[in-house]
C-alpha cells in the first residue's frame, strides 16, 4: 500500500561498477509500520528497505556513507550526513549506531588469560561489561598510533581510542594483551 508521500518501488538498473553520488536534498529516509527503514530519492526511485552501510565507519562514520537496496546493491553516496535533512538524518544515525555498535572501553578491571582465551571485566561508555575472547593477533587489534579494537567469541566489537589516556591500573592489564 502506498502512501501519498510516497511512490511505488521500481526496479533498479544493474550496477554500472560506478560510484554514485546523490544529492542530499533529493533523499529522504523514513520508515515503515514496522519500523523498517525506506529510502526516497525524488523523481527517481523509492527502495522499500535501505541498509546504511559506512565507508570508513572507525574513521569518518559521517562521512562517505553508502545506501543498499534490499538485495544489497549500493544506490548511491552521500558525501556527509550533515547535509541531509534533519529528519533523514535522525534515522540514517539511529542505522549507523544499530549497524556499527562499538562501545568505548574507558576502564578496564582486570583481564584474565587462560589457555589462550582471556576473561575481561571492562567500564565502557555504556556500562559495566565483561566478555571473553579468544587469542590475541586476531581479536585484539592495535591500529593506528594507540587504538585498540577487541572482538569477543560472540562478534561484538569493542574499542579503546587511545591505550595511553587510560588511569595507570587500566593501561597496566592491557599492556599485558596488546
Amino acid at each position: 500500500m502506498n502512501t501519498p508521500e510516497t511512490k511505488p518501488a521500481v526496479a533498479l538498473d544493474e550496477p554500472s561498477g560506478e560510484v554514485r553520488i546523490l544529492d542530499p536534498a533529493s533523499v529522504r529516509l523514513f520508515r515503515n509500520e514496522a519500523g523498517v527503514p525506506q529510502m526516497e530519492v525524488a523523481g527517481e526511485f523509492t527502495c522499500l528497505r535501505v541498509q546504511v552501510k559506512c565507508s570508513f565507519p572507525l574513521s569518518k562514520p559521517h562521512e562517505y556513507v553508502s545506501f543498499r537496496d534490499g538485495a544489497n546493491r549500493e544506490v548511491g553516496l552521500i558525501e556527509n550526513l550533515k547535509d541531509l535533512d534533519h529528519d533523514t538524518r535522525r534515522i540514517v544515525e539511529e542505522e549507523i549506531e544499530r549497524r556499527y555498535f562499538l562501545p568505548e572501553i574507558t576502564a578496564i578491571y582486570s583481564i584474565n588469560g587462560h589457555f589462550g582465551s582471556y576473561e575481561w571485566d571492562v567500564e565502557t561508555d555504556r556500562g559495566r561489561r565483561s566478555f571473553h575472547v579468544r587469542g590475541r593477533s586476531e581479536n585484539i587489534v592495535k591500529s593506528l598510533p594507540n587504538r585498540v579494537l577487541i572482538t569477543d567469541v560472540l562478534g561484538n566489537r569493542y574499542k579503546v581510542s587511545d591505550y595511553t589516556k587510560l588511569d595507570r591500573a587500566s593501561y597496566a592489564q592491557i599492556y599485558k594483551v596488546i
